[in-house]
C-alpha cells in the first residue's frame, strides 16, 4: 500500500492527513474540501492544499485536486462510488 503501513495500518509519516472514509450503500458521493477558520485565508492563499483519495486498495488514485476549492484551497467530489473503505490524503 502506498499510504497505509500494510501491518499496523498507521498513516505514512509523508502524508499531511489521512482520513478513512467507508462508503456503506453503492452509488455513493464522496465530497471533502479544505476550508479554513472563517479568516480568509484560503481566499488569500495564506493556505495552499492538495488532496487525492485512494481507492480501495490504498494506492488507486480515484481523483485529485489542488485548487479547486476557495483560492488555493482543495476540494474534491467523487460520484458512483462501490461500497468498501477508501482513504483521502490532504
Amino acid at each position: 500500500m502506498r499510504v497505509l503501513c500494510a501491518t499496523c495500518k498507521t498513516p505514512d509519516p509523508a502524508a499531511e492527513a489521512l482520513f478513512k472514509v467507508t462508503v456503506t450503500k453503492a452509488g455513493g458521493t464522496l465530497s471533502a474540501s479544505v476550508v479554513d477558520f472563517g479568516d480568509s485565508a484560503c481566499e488569500q492563499n495564506k493556505i495552499d492544499s492538495y488532496m487525492e483519495l485512494l481507492g480501495t486498495d490504498g494506492d488507486t488514485v480515484l481523483g485529485a485536486d489542488d485548487n479547486g476549492g476557495e483560492g488555493l484551497c482543495s476540494a474534491l467530489s467523487k460520484t458512483n462510488l462501490a461500497v468498501g473503505t477508501y482513504y483521502l490524503v490532504i
